[in-house]
């Protein structure tokens, strides 16, 4: 594992299922991930991709292996550290819409800004503002989140990554 990453795995394993279903999703996958990269997963259907992004993401474990957060290993910590690293080095960009219907594109965004509860709320509200404005939505910041446009919406960053300390 690389000293510069900010997340890495070494060596993860992964079966699903049981007995003669039993199936061995990840074999010996080793990765280091630097600081402001850009990644795609990708493969056939039942290749590992989600099983994969699932450890790394710290909502499932490995079989084998070791994932490691700025260098430190985080494979055998119990489940409300692992909770407070995923909240605070985490983010997920989910495949379905997952904002509020109800609050503005800049109120999703400042959703995991909220929970690390870091920033002021006029901090908040400019962060959110610039983060908009970075993915083409500046002028959509006020509207709810049910009225974008669906390629809106998968552009939308609520819950994004860069919206948490960026590793």
């Amino acid at each position: 594992m690389s000293s510069e990453a900010c997340l890495s795995c070494e060596g993860i394993e992964r079966y699903l299922g049981e007995e003669e279903e039993r199936v061995h999703a990840l074999r010996g996958v080793s990765l280091d991930i630097e600081p402001g990269s850009v990644h795609a997963v990708v493969g056939p259907s039942g290749c590992g991709k989600s099983s994969l992004l699932y450890i790394l993401g710290l909502l499932d474990l490995p079989d084998a292996g070791c994932v490691s957060i700025e260098s430190e290993p985080v494979s055998q910590l119990n489940d409300d550290e692992l909770a407070r690293r995923r909240s605070k080095f985490i983010g997920f960009i989910f495949q379905f819409h997952f904002l509020m219907e109800d609050f503005t594109a800049q109120e999703n965004v400042m959703i995991p800004m909220r929970k690390l509860g870091q920033l002021s709320d006029g901090e908040m509200l400019e962060r959110a503002a610039g983060l908009l404005e970075a993915v083409g939505l500046g002028d959509k910041l006020r509207r709810p989140s049910r009225h974008l446009a669906n390629n809106s919406v998968w552009q939308s960053p609520g819950r994004w990554p860069m919206i948490q300390k960026s590793f």
